[in-house]
């Protein structure tokens, strides 16, 4: 992150460490050029009005000093305290990924992050980090299979399915852009109320499955399932506002591990039966899978 203002890179860095993302603050684009020089950054965060150089020169430079050590261009976004069409033409034209307007929104800031990775990733497959989802960084369906059916067979704990409730009703109403905040904004609340230990995947769509290790009760799952629907209630006003008229939050179908080995898929297809009944009564909360 790349910028003059001392509050704009605390900002930054505390939404980005949230995340789990490593991040270097930088004060200058002189400061960015010799940076580059010894380390390879995934992305770049660059202010436009700096003094001395500004934004759109350090570009500029940067990559001139791409091309003649033969690297892979950075993935850049612009980050500006102007707001008009023109300076957006402007920033655009140079080649970078996105611009992003100051105060940040978090939302909007983590969006347009995991987009432009995502357009790395697709322009440069040697890179690509195999079996990550590029909205949300979970891994996705087919990575993720196999690190809960690992983790299944070996731990106690609690296998979920859960379900973003009208989100299909928001990409309706408010385009796809809405539903993608949504997801990050799903996402991040998920990565407050896990532990390092857990894993949690997109399996596509609306979509999570997660094994969480050691959660035995169903005391543990109501907790959680208040959690995430506090928080994405809270997010998706931020996003819509106050009087959007839906009710996006979470549904969640749970399977418990029993001590020792369980077989993922019959516990899968378990906390699916869960949810299945759960929204077929209702939006939002939990059900716990009963053989009985």
């Amino acid at each position: 992150v790349v910028d003059d203002e001392q509050l704009s890179l605390t900002n930054a860095r505390n939404i980005l460490q949230a995340q789990s993302m490593r991040v270097t603050c930088l004060r200058s684009g002189k400061e960015l050029l010799e940076f580059v020089k010894d380390n390879t950054p995934d992305l770049i965060l660059l202010d436009i009005q700096m003094p001395e150089t500004d934004g759109f020169v350090t570009f500029t430079e940067l990559r001139r000093f791409e091309d003649r050590e033969g690297r892979h261009n950075i993935p850049v976004i612009f980050l500006t305290d102007e707001d008009s069409s023109e300076t957006e033409r402007r920033e655009l034209k140079t080649g970078a990924s996105e611009f992003i307007s100051k105060p940040f929104d978090e939302d909007v800031l983590l969006t347009r992050i995991y987009k432009a990775m995502a357009g790395r990733k697709i322009m440069d497959p040697a890179e690509n980090e195999a079996g990550t989802d590029s909205l949300t960084g979970f891994p996705d369906r087919i990575s993720g299979t196999e690190k809960l059916s690992a983790l299944c067979e070996s731990s106690r704990g609690v296998l979920l399915i859960m379900d973003i409730d009208d989100l299909g009703l928001v990409n309706e109403r408010f385009g796809h852009d809405t539903g993608d905040r949504i997801l990050v904004a799903f996402a991040s609340a998920v990565r407050h109320n896990t532990r390092s230990g857990d894993v949690v995947c997109r399996m596509g769509g609306d979509e999570f499955v997660a094994f969480l290790a050691d959660m035995t009760h169903e005391q543990d799952v109501a907790s959680l399932e208040n959690r995430l629907n506090e928080e994405l209630k809270k997010e998706t006003a931020l996003i819509m506002g106050d009087d959007h008229g839906l009710d996006p939050g979470i549904s969640i179908g749970a399977a418990f591990v029993p001590d020792g080995s369980a077989d993922y898929s019959v516990l899968l297809k378990n906390a699916r039966s869960a949810l299945d009944t759960l929204v077929a009564g209702k939006k939002h909360g939990y059900m716990i899978y009963d053989p009985e």
